[in-house]
């Protein structure tokens, strides 16, 4: 989930730099930036859970 939230966004940035209409790009734009910090927010999710588990593994 966390790879196709990466992708998508950046194959869309590369259609919308070669796409044929004057302001692809810029219309693309937000979006891709929404996608990429909620991708980091993902990752920083998955990381805080890892380190809470391994921390509950020492206790045990």
């Amino acid at each position: 989930m966390i790879l196709s939230s990466l992708l998508i966004p950046l194959v869309g940035l590369f259609a919308s730099i070669y796409s044929t209409q004057p302001g692809a790009f810029a219309s693309y734009l937000p979006f891709a930036v929404i996608s990429y910090s909620s991708a980091g927010t993902m990752l920083k999710m998955a990381s805080d859970k890892i380190d809470r588990m391994e921390k509950e593994r020492k206790l045990s």
